[in-house]
This record gives structure tokens, C-alpha cells and sequence, in this order.
């Protein structure tokens, strides 16, 4: 199996949030300031800082939640506790194909090959 993870970060988000692209996600937190939270992986992990860029970019009022491990992330998710995440580009694609999760983006400059079709945050307008 290819892997999607060339420095990639995958933006997804429970089944049941109506966002699909990234501008709606957007639309969506601006919509409703401080109701939601976004998990990554540890304090400074790299999806930490790509969602902070984004606040900070879109003015979103969305808080951050650090989980240990992602494992834990997706349990969550899936569990409904959380409803957005940033985490690796590999082991989320069984999760978003099954349509366990979501996908909304990946982050750098090129599609990954194992979900051509998730756009990169770039191509729909957004800097890092």
C-alpha cells in the first residue's frame, strides 16, 4: 500500500459535522465561536501548528485539545467526544475510506496518492 505521508497532515472531522471542504469547515467554526475543539497529538505537534496558522489566518475562535496519542484521537471522534482533528496522513486513510472520519484537506503542496481526490489546503487558498 502507498502512503499518503510525505510531510502531510490530514484535517478530518467526525461524519456527522456538515462541513466537507475547507472553506465550510471555516464558515462552520466562524459560526459558532468556541463551540468546538480540535485535537492533535501533543502540544506543538505539527498539526497543532497548522490549525493555529488557520486561526490565526481566519480569525477562528476553536480550541485545542492534546491527546497522548492518535489512537486516542480517533476513538474519539468516532465516539463523538470530538468533532476535529489534524493527524498523520497514513493512518487516517482506512478511517476516511471506511467513512469512519472525514477528510477536509491535507496539508502541503501535493495530493496524496492513496486520496487523490482530498484537496490540499493550498490549492483551496489557505497559506502554511
Amino acid at each position: 500500500m502507498m502512503s499518503d505521508f510525505s510531510g502531510g497532515i490530514h484535517l478530518v472531522v467526525a461524519p456527522d459535522l456538515p462541513a466537507r471542504k475547507p472553506k465550510e469547515f471555516v464558515a462552520l467554526i466562524k459560526s459558532h465561536p468556541g463551540h468546538y475543539d480540535y485535537a492533535t497529538w501533543q502540544p506543538g505537534s505539527t498539526g497543532q501548528l497548522v490549525m493555529e496558522s488557520l486561526k490565526k489566518q481566519q480569525g477562528l475562535d476553536i480550541g485545542h485539545v492534546p491527546y497522548k496519542t492518535i489512537s486516542q484521537i480517533y476513538q474519539d471522534l468516532q465516539g463523538g467526544r470530538i468533532k476535529v482533528a489534524l493527524v498523520d496522513a497514513t493512518s487516517s486513510v482506512p478511517l476516511i475510506r471506511a467513512g469512519k472520519l472525514r477528510g477536509i484537506a491535507i496539508t502541503g503542496s501535493h495530493r496524496g496518492p492513496t486520496l487523490p481526490d482530498l484537496p490540499t489546503m493550498t490549492e483551496q487558498g489557505y497559506l502554511f
